[in-house]
């Protein structure tokens, strides 16, 4: 039997792309799309996407054993969520495809988290692949265009600019509850900053306590306190952050303004989080192009962002105050908290960007291109009858089998 869409990605594991994976796995199967995932090996999670799923690949093999699953299931669509920490060998995920297309039906779309500013030479190995696949996903027209740049690429592969996803607008709980629920001072003169997600050095954490120290012992924001709320997961070989950034706010004199709560925020506990703060804050300076799921999420929530320009904001458009620097960073936060109105302007632009970029539109723009590069309707949408995977098929064992 032929299935609708098969997703090669992480699935069911702590990952950026792993959660984006699931969440337009979902908002798909939701409209009744068959769909389905073919994970790698990468460490799974213990909780698990109701989506159909097994390990058929490893990260650090040829991917011979994910054409051999390919195969049996009979896709219509194989959807490659290409992250370059995830695919190692360019060579061997081309090679992948090639034999998809050889020897099977299916059209092979990918989409591309992240893309260098240029795309040098018909030999770079990373061109090659966006020209083997049938169909490229990006997500801002700065991508397409360093696409585009490569010669040739229009010619073998259909683009489309589809925006990252995002959760519908979550509302907001009560401060005082949302505080006694993360154990954090309720006080109305506290501005709290909130940096979510999981802690590692390219976050430049730095840079943050620099601007709190900054606001603290110049007293910017009075009568308001700057506080500062790090919280998330330290990954494997980044243990040691959690420990360096508590040493580091003692020796700024600011360790009574910065909290660091290191583990997994489960997602109910979320607006928890998000609703005793006021502003998100980001400074990483990536020079490539990519969407951050952390931002959308801070935006989901209705929290406002403050971020450092780089070309991870590229395609953010409302709800972020974008600034250039050190500098730039305590000017807007001194101004965003003595203006009421400001933030409440930016909470709303927050809430009206992710309601247009709900993964149910997205859904439906990647059905609509599925459709056209595969020149076939994938699902009846005048029924849509899904059959009943999530109680027969094998798939159901999960990610960590």
């Amino acid at each position: 039997m032929s299935i609708a869409v098969l997703f090669l990605s992480r699935f069911n594991a702590f990952c950026g792309v792993s959660t984006y994976t699931e969440q337009l796995a979902t908002a798909l199967a939701n409209r009744r799309v068959d769909v389905r995932a073919l994970s790698s090996d990468f460490r799974p999670r213990a909780t698990e996407s109701d989506v159909p799923c097994i390990v058929g690949w490893s990260e650090d093999g040829n991917l011979a054993d994910a054409f051999s699953k390919i195969d049996e299931h009979h896709p219509k669509i194989v959807h490659i969520q290409h992250e370059h920490g995830i695919f190692r060998s360019t060579r061997a995920l081309t090679k992948l495809c090639r034999s998809i297309q050889e020897n099977t039906s299916a059209k092979v779309i990918m989409t591309a988290h992240t893309i260098p500013r240029r795309l040098f030479g018909s030999d770079n190995d990373f061109v090659k692949l966006i020209r083997q696949v049938d169909g490229l996903i990006v997500h801002s027209s700065a991508c397409k265009k360093a696409v585009l740049e490569c010669s040739g690429i229009e010619k073998t592969t259909s683009i489309q600019v589809i925006q990252h996803g995002m959760l519908p607008p979550i509302k907001r709980h009560h401060r005082a509850l949302s505080c006694s629920k993360i154990n954090a001072n309720s006080d109305k003169n506290i501005f709290r900053l909130l940096s979510m997600g999981f802690i590692s050095s390219t976050k430049r954490y730095m840079t943050m306590l620099q601007a709190v120290m900054a606001l603290v012992t110049r007293d910017l924001l009075a009568p308001k306190r700057a506080e500062l709320l790090i919280t998330g997961q330290a990954p494997l070989g980044s243990e040691h952050l959690v420990e360096l950034l508590r040493r580091s706010s003692h020796s700024m004199g600011i360790s009574n303004n910065v909290r660091v709560v290191e583990g997994f925020v489960p997602f109910e506990f979320l607006p928890y989080y998000y609703s005793a703060s006021d502003m998100a804050i980001h400074t990483v300076r990536s020079e490539h192009m990519s969407a951050s799921g952390s931002m959308r999420t801070d935006l989901s929530h209705g929290l406002p962002i403050v971020a450092t320009k780089s070309g991870m904001t590229e395609d953010l458009s409302r709800g972020v105050l974008k600034v250039d620097g050190l500098g730039g960073l305590i000017s807007r936060l001194v101004y965003v908290s003595k203006n009421a109105h400001v933030l409440k302007r930016l909470q709303q632009e927050a809430r009206e960007f992710s309601r247009e970029n709900s993964w149910i539109n997205v859904a439906e723009k990647h059905l609509s291109f599925y459709e056209r590069v595969g020149q076939e309707v994938i699902f009846d949408r005048s029924q849509g009858v899904r059959a009943a995977l999530f109680h027969s098929s094998p798939w159901l064992l999960g990610s960590g089998i």
